[in-house]
């Protein structure tokens, strides 16, 4: 219920004489990242210190045993999402051709927009209300997988769904095996794993894009 609150405010303010400018949509999710997060600060701040560390651990990133019922949820609420960006596949091929090649093909740019970004929010907030903010897997993954199966979003959106649960799925193993043989008492959060992996590899690619350039 959050996120989807969160989606309504940030589009409400971005929202620009019935336009969703992109630059507008990008500025005030960043301010809004900010408030949140120092409010988030602020309430770990008055917490106990064991709060206080499930707190941090949430924010990090980690995939705890769920229920059931909160599994499907989330299940719902992403393959719904996926649904829909995979029907808009094809439109936003050519959106990444400039709006006015868009427009000349008979697709409404703003209203493409809105539903992109309903639909990816819906996604993200269900897995983010459930995992935390597990880094740089939706960053770097998708760079991966434009290098290895072109910009055609038909391919790219089903196999960066595909590579991601898979690279995740393995941090979280490496995660919870690495201090298991030792004297800690806890496991790593996987967005340890996945920041530590993920963070050189983008930068390697955005050298590499520029050296291309």
């Amino acid at each position: 219920m959050s996120a989807l609150l969160t989606i309504l405010f940030i589009f409400a303010i971005a929202k620009t004489k019935g336009r969703l400018p992109t630059h507008t949509l990008l500025l005030t999710g960043v301010i809004f990242n900010a408030f949140c997060f120092a409010l988030i600060l602020f309430i770990n701040a008055l917490v106990t210190m064991e709060q206080a560390y499930q707190i941090i651990f949430l924010l990090i990133g980690n995939l705890e045993v769920a229920s059931y019922g909160t599994i499907a949820l989330v299940a719902f609420c992403v393959m719904t999402g996926f649904v829909v960006l995979t029907l808009f596949a094809s439109k936003m091929n050519v959106l990444s051709l400039g709006d006015e090649s868009a427009a000349h093909l008979g697709i409404d740019a703003e209203k493409l927009r809105i539903i992109i970004f309903i639909a990816s929010s819906l996604m993200v907030g269900a897995a983010v209300a459930v995992s935390g903010l597990i880094g740089f897997v939706g960053l770097f993954i998708p760079h991966v997988v434009r290098l290895i199966f072109g910009a055609d979003h038909r391919l790219l959106i089903p196999a960066s769904g595909f590579l991601g649960a898979s690279f995740l799925v393995a941090s979280d193993t490496v995660a919870r095996s690495l201090l298991m043989n030792t004297g800690y008492v806890t496991e790593l959060p996987v967005g340890v794993i996945t920041a530590l992996i993920g963070a050189p590899f983008f930068v390697f690619l955005l050298k590499k894009q520029q050296r291309a350039i």
